[in-house]
């Protein structure tokens, strides 16, 4: 479920709604980070196994 508040953000007057919504894009911006920092880290164990297996050949 993606919510997309930018549009939003300019015209919301009422501060409650655009302070949800501010909240929404941090919590997907760190989801979004979350998943990158997790692929980072399985290429860095699938070219640490790749090292480690061409070694011992």
């Amino acid at each position: 479920m993606l919510i997309y508040c930018s549009k939003k953000w300019h015209t919301n007057k009422n501060q409650e709604e655009a302070a949800e919504c501010a909240k929404l894009l941090v919590n997907r911006i760190m989801k979004a980070k979350e998943t990158h920092q997790k692929q980072i880290m399985k290429r860095g164990r699938l070219s640490k196994l790749r090292v480690s297996t061409s070694k011992s050949e």
